[in-house]
């Protein structure tokens, strides 16, 4: 069985990733969307409420009722929690050249993270924006939301 995990902090969750989540589901068996704690990053809703938040859009859109889409969150390094999900594969949406060139780094080094650490090779899927979502951004919003204005 192929599964793959989809990580992000998703704060908030996009159209844009919606249409990686379809894209992905018709590529693997079982698709895990991780919400994931970034130090880098404010988030300014709890796990908990992003994670509802994933899961009530999924619904709106039948993703749920597929039963290979599943929503979890961690704290973890994501090869751990791949490790720990039995998933080989990671997904990342790619909206322009800076995306796939932090992207690509972060694959190399995920992938050789998980060889040494558990003798597993997780190799990363891109999967690009559509043309009409590239200007999309979770920080695009969340500024616009400042000004009770949305898209």
């Amino acid at each position: 069985m192929a599964i793959a995990v989809y990580p992000g902090s998703f704060n908030p969750f996009t159209i844009g990733h919606l249409d990686v989540v379809q894209a992905a589901s018709r590529m693997f068996d079982k698709i895990i969307i991780c919400i994931a704690v970034n130090f880098e990053k404010q988030n300014s809703n709890n796990l908990e409420k992003r994670k509802e938040q994933v899961q009530s859009i999924l619904e709106e859109y039948g993703l749920l009722r597929e039963n290979n889409i599943e929503v979890k969150f961690t704290d973890q390094l994501i090869v751990q929690f791949c490790h720990d999900n039995s998933a080989d594969f990671l997904i990342k949406g790619i909206r322009n050249t800076i995306d796939f060139e932090k992207e690509y780094d972060q694959a190399i080094s995920n992938r050789a993270l998980s060889k040494k650490l558990f003798n597993q090779e997780i190799e990363t899927v891109w999967i690009p924006a559509r043309p009409e979502h590239r200007h999309i951004s979770s920080t695009l919003l969340r500024e616009l939301k400042n000004y009770d204005v949305s898209l």
